[in-house]
């Protein structure tokens, strides 16, 4: 019975572990397989160090030869420890190993079909028979021998029919649209046995044919380890085994299938990768910001403001303002936009406001002296003019008295104390007014630059804590790194903690500053909370970090490095 594509290539895939995680075969000719993480790839590897395209393996099947070309990929493809460079292809021997990752591809190449012997040996001790025993007739003889051949001939195809193993030609899971699913190829197998996390599958819900020897298992919840075993017409097993992620646990892909839209895969500041948290990235005025992406399906890639890219690639910039940086990917069919805004604190205005706060304050309280000294000054020249006109007055009047009668002198004394008390009220008045004028004036000015003053000297308040810091203790299990930043009084906390192999991001929380210190909370469901707490202690940053489930810790961080 024809197997379909038995003399095709089979390549077997290893984890670290020396596990067998997928057996697939090699279509002849045309595109061949592209290899990645990536679920609408042909061969998906669910891997963090494989890129969502990461490699593709074509075999001609005129000439035989097997193929293997890296697709670009970050971690690199090597054939015998050799790194194979991007976009070429190269011959693969069955005796050379491709690593990619973690994994280990090996290239089983198909075995040649043994032709039947023609000549049979003859068995030992035929010719040399003693000529004493009785012969049947020469050509009796001949026959019989010939008809002993034969049928052992018979009896050893029919042996080498029934004892032929059973293959697993592929065995991997795919995704569709009623939901993920094991999909396996099989041939010279009567039937097959499934064992799903070490049970038996459930009937129900596969389906093999013994024919085609295809056969496709739908997974349900919670199901990732698959054991596939093969019998063939004499009961001999034949075993391959998938380990995989549960499909309730599989991350969703950030793109979709071509040609739907442009793939975004990789868009990130200073390592840090920014594609599912587009929130804010804090930055010292003048520090240097790497920005890198990888763009998959895309014919051209721009990054505003800094240019036109290509599809992989990273630019360094170092902005002296607040700027947003947007990365557009295109092709035909569409494109993706991806932003995010770059904070710019500059350090030496935050100390330029906080001696403008104090210049400012100094001045309100020397407006508020002048002022006070101003009335005061204004009240005694009024008093002074008044006494200074009375006097005059009196003079005037003793003269006029001498000179004219005591009437006369007294009508003269009595107008001239009326003009002059008109005068000196007039003159009490003016002052006053103005004296009250610039006292209001004064007020109004000192009301201002308190105002002023207070919300400087609170903004100077939480700019203090803006920045980059990192704890001072390398070796910490706790906060490792912190991104300040503040929009107005609010401030945006982004907390980095130990985790292996790279630091996990807590996300961003954010919080109304009122005074020092202040506190932010992070929760991480089930009621784990841990709660950071911030003091300026000179030119370093002390963080109390109250666990909800353990102790209290205390870290002390400096301003990050350029």
């Amino acid at each position: 019975m024809g197997e379909p594509n038995a003399g095709a290539p089979r390549v077997r895939v290893q984890d670290e572990l020396g596990r067998v995680v997928n057996v697939f075969l090699l279509p002849p000719d045309g595109e061949g397989l592209t290899v990645g993480r990536a679920l609408h790839s042909d061969v998906s590897l669910p891997s963090k160090a494989i890129s969502p395209l990461h490699l593709r393996i074509r075999w001609d099947s005129t000439s035989g030869r097997v193929t293997v070309t890296d697709l670009g990929s970050t971690t690199g493809t090597y054939l015998d420890e050799r790194r194979l460079s991007p976009e070429m292809p190269y011959p693969w021997g069955s005796s050379q190993r491709i690593r990619a990752g973690g994994y280990t591809f090996k290239l089983i190449m198909p075995a040649p079909v043994a032709d039947a012997p023609s000549n049979p040996v003859q068995p030992a001790g035929v010719a040399d028979s003693p000529k004493t025993l009785a012969q049947p007739p020469r050509r009796f003889g001949l026959a019989l021998l010939a008809g002993a051949f034969a049928f052992a001939a018979l009896a050893l195809a029919i042996y080498s029919f029934l004892s032929r193993p059973a293959e697993i030609l592929s065995l991997a899971l795919a995704t569709g649209e009623s939901g993920p699913a094991v999909r396996f190829q099989v041939s010279n197998a009567q039937r097959v046995e499934l064992l799903v996390n070490g049970r038996p599958a459930d009937p129900a819900r596969l389906t093999f044919d013994p024919r085609a020897g295809a056969g496709v298992y739908a997974v349900g919840a919670g199901e990732e380890d698959f054991a596939l075993v093969a019998y063939n017409r004499l009961g001999w097993p034949t075993t391959s085994r998938l380990i995989y992620p549960s499909p309730t646990e599989m991350p969703r892909p950030t793109f979709t299938p071509l040609p739907a839209e442009v793939g975004l895969a990789v868009f990130a500041f200073n390592g840090v990768n920014k594609v599912n948290d587009l929130s804010d990235v804090i930055l010292n005025k003048g520090d240097p910001l790497l920005i890198e992406w990888n763009v998959v399906n895309a014919e051209d890639v721009e990054l505003q403001p800094a240019g036109t890219f290509r599809p992989q690639d990273a630019v360094r910039v170092a902005p002296n303002e607040t700027t947003v940086y947007t990365l557009i990917a295109r092709n035909p069919f569409g494109e993706v936009r991806r932003s995010v805004k770059v904070i710019v604190v500059d350090a030496q205005a935050t100390a330029a406001a906080n001696a403008t706060a104090s210049a400012i304050a100094q001045a309100t309280r020397d407006a508020e002296a002048a002022a006070q000294a101003q009335i005061a000054a204004t009240a005694t020249a009024a008093s002074q003019a008044t006494a200074t006109a009375i006097a005059d007055a009196f003079a005037r009047a003793q003269q006029a008295a001498t000179a004219k009668a005591t009437q006369d002198a007294l009508a003269i004394l009595s107008a001239t104390s009326t003009a002059v008390a008109r005068e000196t009220a007039q003159a009490q008045s003016a002052a006053i007014a103005q004296a009250t004028a610039s006292a209001q004036q004064a007020a109004s000015a000192m009301a201002t630059a308190v105002v002023q003053a207070t919300a400087q000297a609170m903004e100077a308040r939480y700019s203090q804590y803006s920045g980059i810091w990192v704890n001072d203790d390398p070796t910490t299990d706790g906060v490792t790194r912190l991104v300040i930043g503040n929009a107005g009084p609010t401030i945006t906390v982004q907390a980095f903690a130990r985790c292996r192999p790279r630091d996990c991001d807590w996300g961003v929380r954010s919080q109304a500053f009122t005074g020092e210190p202040f506190s932010i909370a992070f929760a991480f469901g089930d009621g784990v909370t841990r709660q950071l707490t911030f003091a300026r202690v000179g030119d370093k940053l002390r963080v109390t970090d109250t666990d909800s489930r353990g102790p209290i810790r205390t870290y002390s961080f400096s301003p990050a490095k350029p």
